[in-house]
């Protein structure tokens, strides 16, 4: 996936930088396997439609950040800020949460 990087010095020990990413994770079939009331009961409570395949997610992240070293080359300072904008993130679920009946292999 894309990614863009940037880097600028003030002097020989101070530098700003940015870097902007993307990537993403496939989709692919599911291994879910609902077989049980108590199962499909925990996924309509959790408001999850029961589906043969899952989307892929993806990401953008951003990076801000300044370095320098000062005290003759003794100390350094390393400062960033970071921002992930992700989109339909994959995450687990667990049934029992919403239905103690729901259990799977």
């Amino acid at each position: 996936m894309p990614r863009f990087a940037a880097k600028y010095y003030f002097e020989p020990t101070a530098m700003l930088y940015a870097n902007v990413g993307r990537g993403f994770r496939a989709g692919g079939p599911s291994a879910l396997q609902i077989s049980t009331d108590a199962c499909r009961n925990a996924l309509q409570r959790a408001g999850i439609a029961q589906k043969t395949t899952f989307d892929s997610d993806s990401l953008t992240n951003y990076e801000l950040g300044f370095k320098t070293a000062f005290a003759e080359g003794r100390a350094q300072l390393d400062v960033s800020a970071f921002y992930i904008d992700w989109k339909d993130l994959q995450v687990n679920l667990n049934l029992n949460v919403y239905d103690p009946g729901a259990h799977q292999p």
